[in-house]
């Protein structure tokens, strides 16, 4: 585990499987888009690293059973920054080849029985 992944909060009802979730979703957002994982957690807005925070955000909602607030407080954010997390990576998908294709890897579709 990085030292930065040491200071995402846990959650007494957060379970490994969940961590463990969070934990990948945020290295892999850090490997594709070149912003360390302390910075995802930090304080600074440039547009690169709200970007991948966004990312990151989405994807941790998308695939955990965390509520916004529960993401916003992994990234030091309130409810209302995760929404527009979410809209903007939404938006993003939409446009972006690229985005479309690493936030499918992050959140994978259950497979059909």
């Amino acid at each position: 585990m990085t030292p930065a992944l040491q200071t995402v909060p846990r959650y007494d009802g957060l379970s490994a499987g969940e961590s463990a979730k969070i934990h990948a979703i945020m290295e892999a957002v850090s490997s594709f888009t070149g912003v360390d994982v302390a910075s995802l957690v930090g304080e600074r807005r440039t547009a690169r690293i709200a970007q991948a925070r966004h990312l990151a955000m989405a994807a941790i909602r998308h695939t955990t059973k965390l509520s916004l607030m529960e993401v916003g407080e992994i990234f030091h954010r309130d409810h209302g920054t995760v929404i527009h997390a979410i809209r903007a990576v939404n938006n993003r998908v939409a446009t972006c080849a690229d985005t479309k294709a690493l936030y499918e890897e992050l959140t994978p579709r259950p497979e059909r029985q």
